[in-house]
């Protein structure tokens, strides 16, 4: 019992390491954007006819231009036609756009020019414009479909539950959100446009496994039995009882949203990697937490 008090002690504080330093993050860094949400600067360059490879001889020469001026670029996307290519880049920093675009043209051109087949192709390169983003559609709309799931599992939780219970699993649910901002923010992990689908994911599936949970400690009080155990022991049972079905929903949430996360846009294919920090911690926030204030609550009763 004392060796399980102790490691009980030992998650308590590696949970409030994690969520202060993450706090300290969040408000010296802030949250990391990924590279085609922030504010950007876009320059196009274009060749008027894409044949015998002129739009990589293009790239080629854009991105030598870029690299021996010390230029770093987010990302870039290109547009290929038959009478044309096109290469768009983006620039995250404002004092890497401090350069002539006339210079560029003619280092664009001479590499065409430097090739038999391409030489009398013409190079065109637009200024340098302002770009912000603004965050995808479906972003919101998932948003606020985890906002309703949310509701639903807490109104579930008052009119079946017991208070101790419901209060459990919503503490246990807090818990999960503050582990999902704190570990975006010390990682880095790039947060826009779908860091509120993503922090909404982890506190209402939280909220939805600690729900889990708290009705198998009520199932395993009934048991006949079981009414000569402890607070801890009921609850220790309970969490025993639930891994299983709580790992396995997890694991069929990642098989889900990974590779649609993964398949979509740069900015939605780090939505990826925030999905499997909020299942994470989930996980965690729902089998530790959620027992750890259900049992103090129950003592205090």
């Amino acid at each position: 019992m004392q060796n399980n008090n102790s490691t009980k002690k030992v998650w308590i504080i590696i949970t409030l390491l994690i969520i202060v330093a993450g706090m300290v993050f969040l408000g010296v860094f802030g949250l990391g954007q990924s590279p085609d949400y922030k504010k950007s600067y876009e320059v196009r360059v274009s060749v008027d006819q894409n044949v015998n490879g002129s739009g990589e001889i293009v790239k080629d020469a854009a991105e030598k231009f870029f690299s021996d001026k010390g230029i770093k670029i987010a990302s870039y996307a290109t547009q290929s036609m038959d009478d044309g290519a096109t290469l768009v880049y983006k620039i995250a920093e404002k004092a890497d756009t401090d350069f002539s675009t006339e210079e560029l043209k003619v280092a664009v051109q001479n590499a065409l020019q430097a090739k038999e087949e391409t030489k009398n192709l013409v190079a065109k390169v637009d200024g340098v414009y302002e770009t912000e983003v603004t965050a995808y559609k479906e972003v919101f709309g998932v948003s606020l479909a985890l906002g309703i799931a949310a509701v639903i599992a807490f109104v579930y939780l008052l009119l079946v539950e017991k208070p101790v219970a419901a209060f459990s699993a919503v503490l246990g649910a807090i818990v999960s959100a503050l582990l999902f901002i704190s570990v975006t923010s010390i990682a880095r992990i790039p947060a826009y446009p779908t860091f509120t689908a993503s922090l909404a994911f982890a506190f209402t599936l939280a909220l939805v496994f600690s729900t889990v949970i708290v009705n198998r400690f009520r199932e395993v009080m009934k048991i006949s039995g079981n009414e000569k155990l402890t607070i801890a022991e009921v609850a220790a049972k309970g969490v025993k009882q639930s891994v299983a079905r709580v790992i396995f929903v997890a694991v069929a949430v990642l098989a889900a949203a990974i590779p649609f996360a993964a398949s979509c846009s740069l900015g939605l294919a780090f939505f990826a990697l925030q999905i499997v920090v909020a299942d994470v911690v989930a996980i965690f926030a729902s089998l530790f937490w959620t027992a750890f204030f259900w049992s103090a609550m129950k003592k205090k009763k």
